[in-house]
């Protein structure tokens, strides 16, 4: 498949794409990114920010990969359009990834007041958050302790590597600042 050094974009507030030897940079910013990721004739580069002030799913401000290791679960957030990342950590804190993946350490599908008041109990004492941000690839590496159920051998959980947890994360619906 031959690779494509033109993107072309409808939208006429997208920046416009520079190119120089092997890496890419969008003319508003000085963050270059490898070329591969933007030549691709299949694949979307964003070339704008993703829009403030409105309601939408994470999904579409970034994509995520996410693994295990014993009982602690690890999760990237990498924004489509790397300046993004500046907005995005205003929003992923400790606190909002605890909100989000609390509801996995429910006794049942359908918890009662009690039953989430020692949920939440549990998780403030037990669970911690750690959150890295990996600056050569604009994105957050984000660490969360002791949230995988004793992990992969002893948990009886469907996903227990937690590997569809990053979808749990990327449907949340998010406000980004300007």
């Amino acid at each position: 498949m031959a690779r494509n050094n033109i993107i072309s974009s409808t939208d006429k507030s997208a920046s416009r794409l520079v190119t120089k030897q092997n890496y890419a940079w969008l003319e508003s910013d000085s963050i270059p990114f490898p070329r591969e990721t933007v030549h691709s004739a299949s694949q979307e580069t964003r070339l704008s920010a993703a829009p403030a002030g409105q309601r939408i799913p994470l999904y579409d401000v970034a994509h995520s990969r996410a693994g295990d290791k014993g009982n602690h679960l690890n999760f990237s957030i990498i924004p489509h359009y790397p300046p993004d990342i500046e907005r995005l950590k205003t929003i992923v804190k400790p606190e909002w990834v605890k909100e989000v993946l609390s509801p996995l350490l429910n006794p049942s599908s359908f918890p009662g007041s009690k039953d989430i008041e020692r949920r939440d109990k549990w998780v403030n004492e037990h669970v911690k958050v750690e959150i890295y941000e990996v600056k050569g690839i604009n994105s957050l590496n984000v660490v969360v302790r002791n949230i995988l159920d004793g992990g992969v051998n002893c948990s009886r959980r469907i996903d227990r590597h937690g590997k569809t947890i990053s979808d749990v994360v990327l449907c949340q619906k998010v406000v980004l600042p300007p």
